[in-house]
């Protein structure tokens, strides 16, 4: 069906369309960022409705803030230099401009400005917040 020739990677020959790293890839790629931490948080949808979105979060090591919309990682849904763009960072709600559900704690939120958008978040829990 494919028209690719196949790679010589660890030993195993796979079409040379499976050697690019993918987030739901399972192969280990060497030049991958290393995940420095991931988890859940929920963030506010852009938009009319401005719902709150449960999603999975990764920190890499090169400074990019990624999320998925489960830990399935099936589709990369946005990815955030935080490393290069973020210049504000507001912790708890009282210092943000918008409001969060009433069911969060105000020790769990905070938003994160890049050039051109702010993304308000909270976390599950306080201990997870500080990180």
């Amino acid at each position: 069906m494919s028209n690719f020739e196949p790679v010589q990677l660890r030993s195993k020959k796979i079409p040379a369309t499976r050697c690019v790293s993918t987030p739901n890839s399972n192969m280990e790629n060497p030049l991958a960022p290393l995940i420095m931490m991931s988890g859940y948080m929920t963030k506010r949808t852009q938009g009319f409705t401005n719902k709150w979105k449960k999603r999975w979060w990764q920190l890499l090591g090169d400074g990019k803030l990624i999320y998925f919309q489960g830990e399935e990682r099936l589709k990369l849904l946005g990815e955030i230099d935080i490393a290069h763009t973020c210049y504000d960072v507001r912790f708890t709600a009282n210092q943000c401009e918008v409001k969060f559900p009433p069911v969060v704690s105000r020790s769990c939120c905070f938003s994160m400005s890049v050039l051109k958008r702010t993304y308000y978040l909270y976390t599950p829990t306080v201990e997870e917040a500080k990180k």
